[in-house]
């Protein structure tokens, strides 16, 4: 029972930050983005790029991997998102679905539709209280909640999160006192950008 919770634990982490991705996105820009499933596979192929073909260690290409895709997130906004900004949240949800499509099949053109795996070690699970450890589950748990409390220092400890507060409750109000939203927009995507791609080289990780 012990170890069935465990593995549940590690899997709600997993799912842990592309939800917080979703909600930002969701709570600045007033839509769900379909493409979050997209952007995660994006994410973990790129770090598999960095991994396999540069030859960067894991921990180096799951950064470059997490950045490279909030540039991809932030490109996206400019040529899909911010033409779209003032329209209503069906029309993002539309747009967010094409960029679903367009996404996940630049990484089947790029990388192929075969199964894949990092460069990781192979190790002994570790045994702890009659418990099955392996060190995948471990960096997840640590990443995933570095990666949660870095999100609430953001939020409720910067400029920039009171800045994504003010625009998420009223942006005309925030607009008026000065706050940039278009700014706060590519922040937003940045950071769920970076979000989703940390999320997709755990998933891969945990599928090794």
């Amino acid at each position: 029972m012990l170890q069935i919770l465990l593995n549940g634990v590690v899997s709600g982490l997993l799912v842990a930050l592309p939800a917080i991705a979703l909600s930002l996105t969701y709570g600045v820009l007033n839509f769900p983005n379909f493409a979050i499933g997209s952007m995660i596979t994006m994410g973990a192929y790129i770090a598999l790029f960095f991994n396999l073909d540069i030859g960067a260690p894991l921990l180096l290409a799951a950064g470059l991997g997490a950045a490279g895709l909030a540039a991809v997130a932030l490109v996206t906004d400019r040529l899909v998102y911010k033409p779209l900004r003032n329209s209503d949240h069906v029309t993002l949800l539309v747009a967010s679905m094409g960029v679903y499509f367009v996404l996940e099949n630049v990484v089947r053109f790029l990388w192929g539709s075969d199964i894949r795996g990092y460069d990781i070690a192979v190790a002994r699970p570790h045994r702890w209280m009659g418990l099955r450890v392996n060190n995948e589950q471990i960096t997840i748990v640590i990443v995933a909640l570095l990666a949660m409390v870095a999100v609430w220092f953001i939020l409720m400890r910067t400029p920039l999160g009171r800045a994504m507060r003010a625009v998420s409750d009223n942006p005309d109000l925030a607009g008026v006192r000065g706050i940039n939203r278009n700014y706060v927009i590519g922040a937003v995507w940045a950071i769920s950008g970076a979000l989703a791609g940390f999320a997709g080289v755990l998933v891969g990780m945990d599928g090794v």
